[in-house]
């Protein structure tokens, strides 16, 4: 299974990436553009965005992506369990994200919840 996982901060991208690996072939894309180009260019099983991202917007990028027909998973990392976002959760999956997770969370309950949306 292949996932791409957007993050711009590269330091926090590769640490969730070597998670990622030890089930998964990843893919770390630090931006938005070039999130959109590769979405097209390659099948991902599922697109992982953190949802803070410094020089763009995640749920606009998940809308992006599925107004270029991506049609695969796409899950939301947010920055913590807020009011606000709470709120952004809600409308990623209003623009199209299947699942997301607020921070902190625990890496196992990460993996499973992948691991739940890739293998039904």
């Amino acid at each position: 299974m292949k996932i791409m996982l957007v993050d711009d901060d590269r330091l926090t991208g590769l640490s969730l990436t070597k998670t990622l690996m030890e089930d998964y072939v990843v893919n770390l894309v630090t931006d938005e553009q070039t999130a959109l180009k590769v979405a097209k260019a390659y099948d991902y099983d599922l697109i992982l965005l953190n949802s803070i991202l410094t020089h763009g917007d995640s749920i606009q990028l998940c809308e992006d992506l599925r107004s270029d027909g991506y049609q695969g998973l796409i899950f939301m990392l947010s920055c913590n369990s807020s009011q606000e976002s709470q709120s952004e959760c809600r409308r990623s999956l209003e623009v199209g994200a299947n699942d997301y997770l607020t921070h902190p969370y625990q890496k196992d309950e990460l993996l499973e919840k992948l691991h739940t949306l890739l293998h039904p």
